[in-house]
C-alpha cells in the first residue's frame, strides 16, 4: 500500500473538490430542459406497462427454455430411476429378506421378529 496516496477522511480540498464537481447546475434553462424531457418521455407512452410488451418475446423464450431443461430433467431422473428398480429386481434377495417380506400380520411384527432371530 501507498502512503503517499493516502486520503484523510476529512480532507478539505477533497470536500470542496467534490462538492464542486456534484454540485446541481445553477441554470435555470437546464431544469427547464430536463422537465420538457421527462416529460416528452411519459407522454412517448401512454401505458405503464408498454416496456414489458416489449420484453415477451424474451420472456417467452426463456420460459420454453425452462420447460425443456425441466422435461430433460426429469426423463433423466424417470430413466435412472427405473434403471435402479430394474437392477434391484433382477437382484436375488436372501431367504431372510423374503422372509421378512411374507408379512401375515397386519402390522409385520411377526415378519420382523422372524427377519431379526433366524440366520
Amino acid at each position: 500500500m501507498i502512503d503517499s496516496h493516502h486520503i484523510e477522511p476529512e480532507d478539505p480540498r477533497i470536500t470542496a473538490a467534490l462538492r464542486a464537481l456534484l454540485a446541481p447546475p445553477d441554470d435555470a434553462a437546464y431544469w427547464s430542459a430536463l422537465e420538457a424531457t421527462m416529460l416528452a418521455r411519459l407522454a412517448e407512452d401512454e401505458d405503464w406497462t408498454a416496456p414489458f410488451a416489449r420484453w415477451t418475446g424474451a420472456g417467452l423464450i426463456a420460459a420454453a427454455l425452462a420447460a425443456l431443461i425441466t422435461g430433460a430433467a426429469l426423463v433423466r431422473t424417470h430413466d435412472v430411476e427405473a434403471r435402479e428398480m430394474a437392477t434391484l429386481l433382477e437382484t436375488p434377495i436372501s431367504y431372510t429378506a423374503r422372509v421378512a417380506t411374507e408379512v401375515t400380520e397386519p402390522d409385520g411384527r411377526e415378519a420382523t421378529l422372524r427377519y431379526v432371530i433366524e440366520p
